[in-house]
């Protein structure tokens, strides 16, 4: 192995542990995934929040779609990576599904879990919207790992 490929290991093992500690950070064992991952389903391929749209339809509905998200005035993240800021929802979408795709996550059983996180949310059998979400993002993981390596920092993954 190459310097540069041990390198690159040692940041992936670094982003790794990162997403293990902020994972130890819940207060709630059930909600683990919250501060490693916020609001970053509203960013997946295909998904909707409980509300029925995404974060790009959202973008889109408060003509804020066409916005990077520097120039954006609903959003004053100055933690964010310069990746991020010069990015408009759209993009950062785009390249989470590119993520996805080369990571080869099952973006069928996503959408499977998220269907059974809105079909149970609030409801008598809320327990199983949180199962499907803390077994969403075990699958995610490696996203988060894969988004630090290109230069996300961890709030532009939580909070975008």
């Amino acid at each position: 192995m190459s310097s540069e490929d041990l390198e690159k290991q040692s940041q992936r093992e670094a982003y790794l542990h990162e997403a293990n500690e902020l994972r130890k950070k819940a207060s709630d064992e059930d909600f683990w995934f919250l501060p490693v991952f916020g609001n970053v389903i509203r960013h997946l391929p295909d998904s909707r929040t409980r509300f029925g749209t995404s974060a790009a339809d959202l973008a889109r509905e408060s003509k804020r779609s066409d916005k990077k998200f520097k120039d954006d005035p609903s959003t004053k993240y100055p933690n964010h990576s310069e990746l991020r800021k010069n990015q408009t929802v759209e993009e950062f979408d785009s390249t989470i599904g590119q993520a996805i795709e080369e990571l080869g996550i099952d973006k069928v059983k996503i959408q499977e879990l998220l269907e059974i996180k809105s079909k149970y949310s609030g409801g008598p059998e809320f327990k199983k919207s949180i199962e499907a979400m803390k077994q969403l993002h075990e699958m995610l993981i490696p996203l988060y790992v894969r988004l630090r390596e290109m230069g996300y920092e961890g709030v532009d993954i939580r909070t975008s």
